[in-house]
């Protein structure tokens, strides 16, 4: 017969197997990673593209911009309320614009990819003031078809349409509340938190991971996860930029996400939103990312 201390232990040991196995069990899978390699293609894409377009617009070569753009190109600037559509009136823009602004010249700082769409941020100078040493930002959304501009949004920076009277204060402190808002909550560790920022109906897409979030559960369910794969991430937003004018304009950031790597060594990646609210509350975003930075910190393999 088995003694009770034998017993004991036996119910012991198989109560360790019991309760080991369930932790296995409801341990959050791993995030799927992107693919470094579809990474590094779209980005070479995209920086061939953003060049070529910065070169010729930095000449006024109007044959080499022939070259860039679909013939049912749009160009949107909500600021100015431009919204133009065809190849044609692209081109008659430029040319007014070589009257106008002969020595404006500008210089790509960075890039943010999506699988669809993706962002270029650029400095200007000779321009509204601006300086080489102290630029104009803008940030283009740029989506192509064929290796081709087919879509242009336009976006200025923050500060530069402070400085030049583009926006009212207060449409520049609505738009400076919500990214602060945005970087508070996602660097909480509290996904109740998150979904406190977002409206109940909200849309969140991430452009690149394939991931999507409709309404607060879900958006809830997904900040739980990310908190889980990125335990104590900190953001830490970099660049302000937007639309100033118009009905529901979007609010743009970049943002440095401070994470542990696989080595457990700290690391930032680079991300950039687009973000559209009512009253003060976020009815839809698009989260882009920096490949680079992507690749090193092993979010991309």
């Amino acid at each position: 017969m088995i003694n009770r201390q034998t017993q004991q232990i036996i119910c012991l040991f198989f109560s360790i197997i019991v309760i080991t196995g369930c932790a296995k069990s409801s341990q959050l899978p791993a995030r799927e990673l992107a693919s470094a390699a579809e990474v590094k293609r779209i980005a070479s894409a995209f920086e061939t593209i953003t060049t070529a377009n910065a070169e010729a617009w930095d000449a006024y070569d109007f044959n080499a911009m022939k070259t860039l753009y679909t013939d049912d190109i749009v160009f949107t600037e909500a600021t100015f309320g431009d919204h133009i559509v065809g190849i044609d009136e692209v081109m008659a823009m430029a040319r007014a614009m070589s009257v106008s602004f002969a020595d404006m010249r500008r210089k790509i700082t960075n890039h943010y990819i999506g699988l669809e769409d993706s962002l270029c941020v650029y400095d200007y100078w000779n321009w509204f003031g601006s300086t080489e040493e102290n630029p104009f930002l803008y940030v283009f959304q740029l989506k192509t078809r064929n290796n081709l501009i087919s879509n242009w949004t336009l976006f200025e920076g923050l500060e530069s349409a402070e400085k030049s009277g583009f926006a009212s204060k207060q449409r520049l402190d609505e738009a400076r509340s919500l990214l602060s808002d945005y970087q508070s909550a996602w660097s909480s560790g509290d996904s109740t938190k998150v979904a406190g920022v977002y409206t109940s109906d909200a849309v969140r897409t991430d452009t690149l991971f394939r991931e999507k979030q409709e309404g607060q559960e879900a958006l809830t369910s997904f900040a739980k996860s990310f908190f889980a794969w990125y335990p104590n991430a900190q953001w830490t937003l970099l660049q302000s930029f937007g639309e100033w004018q118009g009905e529901s304009p979007i609010t743009g950031g970049t943002y440095s996400i401070k994470v542990t790597d696989s080595s457990d060594q700290s690391c930032e990646v680079l991300v950039a939103v687009l973000l559209q609210a009512s009253e003060g509350k976020i009815t839809h975003e698009d989260l882009y990312y920096e490949p680079a930075s992507l690749i090193k910190c092993g979010w991309a393999k």
